[in-house]
């Protein structure tokens, strides 16, 4: 009866760790990590997914990638970037920041090594309605920035689209 027992707690256990497993690859597919503070710009974008990869599906209903947060928390930007204002300058050491419309789900797809990225990556201002990446003026020079854009979606309850918009903003660096 001590072996049935034994026999029984072991494969409770194996259960049990099996359902952890299980648990744990699914929340993976579920886009929910966060940004590094770096800002993306090291070749991934938020939870891990590469620079370049679409975004979506998976439980990605929210828009943009990093944390909910303020995007005046910055204090005075020397230029910021939208859809309607797609350039600008700056000098070494001050700030841009990047807004897009938190209509669609954003990942920083070609990131500038003239730029470092600082805060929230793809932080989501609720009150702009944006999703926004800060950057620093690092070095003097031309650096584009592009965006991947897809709407967001949770399948089945949302059918998921596949059309991707790009978005590239240029910043020259004196």
């Amino acid at each position: 009866m001590r072996g049935d027992v034994r026999r029984g707690m072991r494969r409770g256990a194996l259960a049990c760790a099996l359902c952890t497993l299980l648990a744990t690859l699914a929340l993976a597919g579920c886009g929910a990590g966060t940004q590094p503070a770096r800002g993306g710009a090291s070749g991934e974008a938020s939870g891990g997914t590469p620079t370049g990869a679409i975004p979506g599906g998976g439980m990605a209903v929210r828009p943009c990638p990093g944390q909910v947060s303020d995007a005046t928390q910055f204090g005075p930007l020397a230029l910021i970037l939208t859809p309607d204002h797609l350039s600008g300058a700056l000098r070494v050491g001050e700030f841009a920041q990047a807004r897009l419309p938190a209509n669609l789900h954003w990942t920083l797809t070609a990131p500038s090594s003239l730029l470092g990225a600082t805060g929230p990556a793809g932080g989501q201002d609720s009150s702009l309605n944006v999703c926004y990446w800060t950057f620093r003026a690092q070095q003097t020079g031309s650096a584009p920035l592009t965006f991947s854009g897809v709407p967001p979606c949770d399948p089945p309850a949302i059918a998921c689209s596949d059309t991707v918009t790009q978005q590239t903003f240029t910043i020259t660096v004196s």
